[in-house]
């Protein structure tokens, strides 16, 4: 009892009140609303995935959805359930901030990077959504921190403890690769010893654990190649991963603008500061390198093979960001100056914060590509299961809105889904000619389920209802919705036309 008591009173003495509060506070931020938002099409690809969880017979590395797996035959498949180790990964993340942050600089700056993460509606985003970018950040800040350690203490401990962490986060998520480089860099510049043959040896291990994955690895880079959806960074998209990386996707450029000047202020102070405290360097080197390491890596990778730069993959540089605001902010002496800019940075996490509970996403699509609002999907599912006949077809032309619609009216049965290509029953998607796979760009194939419009008129049905949108559910057609409605306008008798949250739904006959 007197021992448990005692490692009690370290883990207090370890964490002060102050992270205590801040940790409870992140909780309340991430779980309020957990469920709230109906799944969105990444969700639902997350949940295909769980039934086909032989070893590495997915595309993504499986680490993430053996967790899942497990934890859905216990919990179930509720929005809530399925975010929530999202959300415990992303908590446990503060606790690990603090401890770098006090290990690389002091108390106090670790303080305020965790808050800043904590507040970080860029970090409440992922917390709230069933992919694996939180468990990534986690797994590589745990190695970040061991490895710091290792590099200043020389213990092995702390080298194992890295390489596992950085292992098992290779098989979470693709991106984890440009942490791990970054890591390799990092060594050669900032340990102060050669490397020995152990060393070496050991952190081989890394590297070596990938080739498992190499075989589907080659597989995805090839469909990558082809042509993938993401748009190809330019130099503007650094400032744009950083505005994200400070206030989410939810706020107005004004709000960006302020803490971009913010930001540029605290890195001039950094720059002041050290010069003055040459013993600070160490600590800045190593959160430069592994902040800037992967976003130049990514974006090589992107410029050279295929485009992949996307800001939520990149979520595993954001604590070195936060650790550098964090020491800015303890450049200013004076009490009341450094008061106003912690305020200041308070006010403008809680106008992005706001935002994010508001569903605003005001910006132009460039500032959060690929990741759109998470509009309502039941309201749809409800109106056309009420209104639909036994012999009516309900078919789609957007996939954003096909796999959602059928997880929620198919009452969130995997296995049932899966078998649409043979046995669709009422279900169809229909493509133009010009039609592409929006993930890889490659033509559709056509089967039971996917249906060219040269072969609707063989469907047989008393009514036909479409579901027609864009990726953003902006109340636009995208090019496919566009080209199927006006061949169906042409060939079949237009009844009904409604729309609901952005996502158009018409009703033919014959």
């Amino acid at each position: 009892m007197q021992k448990t008591s005692n490692r009690l009173g370290n883990l207090f003495t370890l964490f002060p009140y102050e992270l205590w509060l801040i940790i409870i506070v992140a909780f309340f931020l991430r779980i309020y609303r957990l469920g709230y938002h109906d799944l969105w099409y990444d969700e639902i690809i997350t949940i295909f995935k769980l039934p086909n969880l032989g070893f590495l017979r997915i595309w993504n590395p499986p680490l993430y959805f053996a967790i899942l797996a497990g934890w859905v035959k216990i919990f179930g498949f509720s929005e809530i359930s399925l975010r929530f180790p999202s959300l415990l990964f992303s908590l446990a993340c503060i606790p690990i901030i603090f401890l770098l942050g006090k290990e690389l600089f002091s108390r106090s700056v670790g303080l305020y990077a965790t808050l800043i993460m904590a507040l970080s509606p860029f970090h409440l985003w992922y917390a709230q959504e069933a992919r694996a970018y939180s468990m990534m950040l986690f797994l590589s800040l745990l190695s970040a921190y061991f490895q710091f350690l290792f590099i200043t203490r020389k213990q092995y401990k702390f080298l194992y403890w890295c390489v596992i962490s950085s292992m098992l986060g290779v098989y979470t998520h693709p991106y984890y690769i440009f942490f791990v480089i970054a890591q390799f860099i990092c060594c050669f510049i900032c340990s102060r010893e050669k490397w020995s043959i152990k060393m070496f040896l050991v952190s081989l291990l890394i590297p070596l654990s990938f080739i498992p994955l190499l075989n589907k690895f080659w597989v995805r880079l090839s469909y990558v190649r082809m042509a993938y959806w993401i748009p190809s960074p330019t130099w503007k998209s650094f400032l744009t991963t950083l505005e994200n990386f400070s206030l989410g996707y939810n706020s107005h450029l004004p709000t960006y603008i302020a803490f971009d000047i913010l930001s540029l202020i605290l890195f001039i102070a950094i720059v002041w500061l050290i010069k003055q405290k040459k013993e600070l360097r160490f600590g800045l080197i190593f959160c430069f390198v592994l902040f800037v390491a992967p976003l130049l890596l990514a974006f090589i990778f992107s410029k050279l093979v295929a485009s992949i730069y996307l800001d939520r993959g990149l979520i595993i540089t954001t604590p070195y960001y936060y650790l550098i605001l964090g020491l800015g902010i303890s450049v200013f002496r004076k009490r009341i100056i450094k008061l106003l800019i912690v305020i200041f940075t308070f006010l403008l996490l809680i106008i992005g914060i706001y935002g994010f509970l508001n569903d605003w996403m005001p910006t132009k699509e460039i500032h959060h590509f690929g990741t759109p609002l998470k509009k309502p999907i039941k309201p749809i599912v409800k109106f056309i299961s009420e209104n639909a006949g036994p012999n009516d077809i309900i078919a789609f032309t957007n996939d954003s809105i096909a796999l959602t619609f059928l997880w929620y009216s198919q009452k969130r049965d995997i296995y049932s889904l899966k078998k649409l290509k043979d046995d669709p029953g009422s279900y169809r998607f229909f493509f133009g000619p010009q039609d592409l796979v929006p993930s890889y760009k490659l033509p559709r194939r056509e089967n039971k389920f996917n249906v060219p419009l040269h072969k609707i008129n063989n469907l047989e049905f008393k009514r036909l209802w479409v579901l027609s949108g864009s990726f953003l559910r902006d109340g636009n057609l995208d090019k496919n919705c566009s080209i199927v409605k006006k061949w169906l306008d042409e060939n079949f008798k237009l009844e009904l036309k409604k729309e609901f949250y952005g996502m158009w739904i018409y009703r033919y006959t014959q």
